[in-house]
């Protein structure tokens, strides 16, 4: 059986999930992708079967077929996802966006950051949830 990342991005834009999985390359790190609620919700299902799940989630507010908020309630009040209730949900804004998550999403996420966010940042949340040292 296959090996699952203890990260999830889930981001439609492949620029934007590139250069994050690019980040997290540089840091070591490896990451499992999704970008759509559909194929998400695939990779989190699958990780219940193997009780495995996803230590972190890069999150995009809009996705082809819904938006980031519905994956983001579902996992945080869903009893069917409560393996995930430790896991660290990191919302992917653009600025145009951040009023959205600094009020909607700030009880039900962990951190946001924007899109096109430098490594220092990227690093800077990753340890403050110790993901990494």
């Amino acid at each position: 059986m296959q090996q699952v990342s203890p990260f999830l991005i889930i981001e439609d834009e492949i620029a934007q999930h590139e250069y994050l999985k690019l980040l997290l390359q540089r840091l070591g790190l490896s990451a499992d992708f999704a970008g759509t609620i559909k194929e998400a919700e695939k990779l989190l299902r699958n990780t219940l079967l193997t009780n495995n799940p996803y230590k972190v989630i890069f999150l995009d507010i809009m996705l082809p077929d819904g938006t980031g908020r519905e994956i983001l309630h579902q996992l945080r009040t869903d009893p069917e996802f409560s393996m995930y209730a430790e896991s660290k949900i990191i919302m992917l804004t653009a600025l145009d966006e951040l009023k959205d998550v600094a009020g909607a999403f700030s009880k039900e996420c962990d951190a946001y950051i924007t899109k096109g966010m430098q490594k220092d940042k990227l690093i800077q949340i990753l340890k403050k949830y110790k993901i990494i040292v």
